[in-house]
């Protein structure tokens, strides 16, 4: 009996090895993998924006040209890598442009309050249609781009550059800064093996930085600057339908079935009988 004891126990210490293994040798090949595709899309994305650049210079308006070079690289992006969604970003002549193709809304702030006036802004992952190839400049995405528009933000600033951006996407936070006239892409995947959201930026990971700014936050926020609940003509009285108007509480609804968002807001709580995020009163 002992020996036979031994027998399993010996069993079980191999096949523990083996499974081992064959996890880590998994998580290896992802994060490779992850690495590797966001090197080729970078090095793409590298080389198009410095196309974009050469052939606009000079000719005519360059952020409006890039944010139609956004759609059609995100589109091709996607079509190389579906785990793969992307934040474009570009400063230019004193306006920042932010393009936001993830299957998630992000919450923008930035340095000296810059950015204060600024609403969450909706993903696009799901409005961009996968496209195989991307054949230069001349290559045309078939999109509607008034769709495309609650995913794209302009914000203008003065003598004040903004140097930096925090992005908050669902319970994290991501702190980049910027650089003038350079055209830059953040990638972010998500590993299924690691359960763990991985961002790139500039040829390397970025790790998660800054405080998260959540819907509870971003409302308390509007109305500590307003006085009330009541945006401007253009936002709207709920300012982008992310607040309750009577009390500028969030509008738990909008995160839906994103659970880790929805139970770092105080306002809001999980219902486990609808896999939703509802009000918490």
């Amino acid at each position: 009996m002992n020996k036979r004891g031994q027998v399993y126990v010996l069993a079980a210490i191999i096949m523990s090895i083996i499974i081992y293994g064959m996890v880590t040798i998994s998580n290896r090949v992802v994060q490779e993998s992850v690495a590797s595709d966001f090197e080729r899309i970078s090095s793409n994305y590298a080389m198009e924006t410095a196309k974009l650049v050469n052939s606009v210079a000079g000719k005519g308006d360059m952020l409006d040209a890039f944010k139609k070079f956004t759609v059609q690289f995100a589109s091709y992006a996607k079509a190389q890598s579906p785990r793969f969604e992307l934040i474009s970003v570009f400063d230019s002549n004193g306006v920042l442009y932010i393009g936001n193709f993830l299957k998630e809304k992000i919450i923008i702030t930035c340095n000296d309050g810059i950015c204060n006036e600024e609403l969450p802004l909706a993903g696009c992952y799901q409005t961009i249609k996968a496209e195989v190839t991307f054949d230069g400049l001349g290559f045309e995405v078939p999109i509607n781009m008034e769709e495309i528009t609650r995913c794209q933000t302009e914000i203008s600033y003065g003598a004040t550059p903004i140097k930096y951006i925090n992005i908050s996407a669902g319970n994290v936070a991501y702190q980049f800064r910027l650089e003038r006239e350079q055209p830059d892409v953040i990638v972010v995947s998500w590993e299924t093996n690691a359960k763990q959201r991985k961002v790139f930026t500039r040829g390397n990971f970025v790790a998660s930085s800054g405080s998260v700014m959540t819907l509870t936050d971003y409302c308390a926020s509007r109305l500590a600057l307003t006085g009330s609940c009541t945006g401007s003509a253009e936002v709207g009285d709920d300012f982008g339908a992310y607040c309750q108007p009577g009390n500028c509480k969030p509008n738990c609804e909008l995160i839906g079935s994103n659970e880790e968002e929805c139970l770092i807001n105080t306002a809001c709580r999980w219902d486990t009988s609808i896999m939703e995020c509802t009000s918490a009163s």
